[in-house]
This record gives structure tokens, C-alpha cells and sequence, in this order.
């Protein structure tokens, strides 16, 4: 088990790919086992595409489930402290940091440079005290996006890719799971799934 056991208790851990290596799945497969192990789970819908079939496909009890759906980034934040702080539910799973939108930006206004990084920033210290006291686990889904500052004449110079949450969230997270989506598996001709690569990056 990459995890050593399961997410960690009292911490906040990180699953991040680039788009379309499973990180979704990856998360519905690790509620659905702790759901097989008696813990309540909460799935956080930031990106509104949370597909109940699906789930159920993969093992996730619908009816044991709290899912819940926030409208913008401020609400996100305060519906996952306010779950923590009722201590009723020992899992939460955050998809995705990136969908912490400010409401502001929803709307159309024109907010303050770097606004969802400070929303998101905000969201991690808030929420790091609590799930201590609490021994909740957090696990948030992250997205990898390539750095156009990399310098692609030398590999060195930047990083090839950036996270949101930058430097906070990797501070603060226990576990921190790099996906990397391999060869297409295919029968025939027909692609019928693909190999996943699985990176523990801090302990």
C-alpha cells in the first residue's frame, strides 16, 4: 500500500496528476474501502462533476455518504471546516483544490491578483488545527499544470510543473501521491484502459 495503511488521521494528504490520469477514481476507491471499514466519509464536489453510477461501479455507498456540493471557493472552505469541527465523519476528500473558485470570480467581478491563492492558502492553515483535534483525515485532489516559465532549454532551471496550494500545501501535507498515466491497455484495436503510475513524494 502506498500509503503505508490509509490516509493519516489528524492530516491533511495530497493526490495530484495531470488531467486524466484517475485521480478521481483514485479517491472513490480509497472512500469506498474505508467506507468497508465502518468510517464515515464525506465527498466534496468543488468541481460538480461527481458521477453517482460511477461511484457505485466502484464500491462508494451511496447512501453513507455525505456528498456535498458548494457553490464557490468561500463556501467550500467553510462547509469542510464546519464538518471537521462536528467530529461526526473521519474522512473527507476534496475534489479538487483547483475548483476553490472565489465567489467574486464566479460572478464576474474583478477581484485582487492572486485571490484563489489566498483562498486556498487560507483554507489549508484554517483547517490544519482542527484536523488534529479531530483526527480527521483530509485528502485533497489536486491538479499538475506544466509551468510555462520552465526553461526548455535547460531542464533545471524551473520546475516543469506547478500545484495550487504551492508552498503551503506542500508544508503542510503528510502525504503527498504523484499519478502518472502509462501505456494504453487495449483489446484489439479497442483502447479499454491504461496504466496508472503511482508516486509517494513525502512522507
Amino acid at each position: 500500500d502506498i500509503t503505508g495503511g490509509g490516509f493519516p488521521r489528524g492530516n491533511l494528504s495530497e493526490i495530484h496528476a495531470l488531467e486524466g490520469a484517475g485521480k478521481t477514481t483514485l479517491g472513490l476507491q480509497a472512500l469506498a474501502n474505508a467506507q468497508k471499514q465502518g468510517i464515515k466519509c464525506v465527498w466534496v464536489d468543488a468541481e460538480h462533476a461527481f458521477i453517482p453510477e460511477y461511484a457505485e461501479q466502484l464500491g462508494v455507498n451511496l447512501k453513507e455518504l455525505l456528498l456535498l456540493k458548494p457553490k464557490f471557493g468561500e463556501q467550500a472552505v467553510q462547509v469542510i471546516c464546519d464538518v471537521i469541527d462536528a467530529g461526526e465523519h473521519d474522512l473527507i476528500i476534496l475534489d479538487s483544490l483547483p475548483a476553490l473558485v472565489p465567489r467574486d470570480e464566479i460572478e464576474g467581478e474583478r477581484g485582487a491578483v492572486a485571490t484563489q491563492a489566498r483562498l486556498i492558502a487560507r483554507f489549508i492553515r484554517k483547517t490544519m488545527q482542527s484536523l488534529v483535534e479531530k483526527k480527521v483525515a483530509l485528502v485533497v485532489i489536486n491538479q499538475m499544470r506544466e509551468n510555462i516559465m520552465a526553461n526548455p532549454y535547460h531542464q533545471g532551471a524551473k520546475d516543469q510543473f506547478t500545484y495550487p496550494g504551492g508552498r503551503t500545501l506542500k508544508y503542510h501535507a503528510a502525504i503527498r501521491i504523484e499519478m502518472r498515466r502509462g501505456e494504453t491497455k487495449k483489446d484489439g484495436d479497442r483502447p479499454v484502459g491504461h496504466v496508472v503510475k503511482l508516486r509517494r513524494i513525502k512522507t
